[in-house]
């Protein structure tokens, strides 16, 4: 049976990428080197770690070379509960900060907590001026990143203590990290430290928060 060997010259796989200094001579040559192995364009060989600077000003592309720093923002949907007073759920709108090292990130943010209406005219809100200092670990180290962390949120709450700290735990997925425009969620539980309404409430508060860095 005749067997299909490779014609001797021909060529098996083409692939080609721009260099634009000597600095993306190590990008460059592992996209080449693994494109050749594998079968593939350089663009699929493109990860976080290779991305060249013809790439950043063209794609929009992010190359890790160091601690990155992303503004963004995010808004929130969130309920309290654990407590014997009906509240109405609230949302937030918070201006953000990501510092991002390879597998992990710091998040810093300022914003407003705003309190829904009440539907039944007993239940009530609250509502306040919000920041937010915590840290999270990427769980892989992949474009599409599942995360889990923690922090507190400083706040000045217009009703109860003006003064409130709320410790959070978190678990959120990144998405994009190869861009320069990353989309996030978070799920996150937060406790009360001080109370929240005349009568002492400190409820426990679930929330839903989505968001985008540039």
């Amino acid at each position: 049976m005749a067997r299909d060997w490779p014609v001797p010259g021909a060529v098996r796989h083409r692939a080609d990428l721009d260099l634009a200094s000597l600095e993306d001579a190590p990008s460059v040559c592992n996209r080449l080197a693994h494109a050749g192995l594998e079968g593939l364009s350089t663009e699929q060989t493109r990860d976080r770690y290779n991305v060249t600077q013809v790439e950043e000003h063209t794609s929009g592309a992010s190359a890790r070379t160091h601690a990155e720093r992303r503004p963004g923002f995010k808004f929130g949907f969130g309920k309290p509960i654990g407590s014997t007073t009906d509240f109405t759920p609230s949302g937030s709108l918070s201006a953000v900060l990501f510092m991002e090292h390879d597998r992990y990130f710091f998040e810093l943010g300022a914003g407003f907590l705003i309190p829904g209406a009440s539907q039944s005219g007993t239940s009530v809100g609250y509502g306040g001026l919000i920041s937010e200092l915590g840290a999270s670990y990427y769980l892989t180290n992949g474009n599409v990143a599942p995360f889990v962390g923690g922090g507190v949120l400083p706040r000045l709450i217009f009703s109860g203590s003006a003064l409130n700290l709320a410790p959070y735990a978190q678990f959120g997925v990144m998405v994009s990290r190869e861009s320069a425009n990353r989309f996030f969620a978070e799920a996150r539980a937060a406790a009360n430290l001080m109370p929240v309404t005349s009568n002492g409430d400190q409820p426990v508060e679930l929330t839903l928060n989505a968001g985008m860095t540039f």
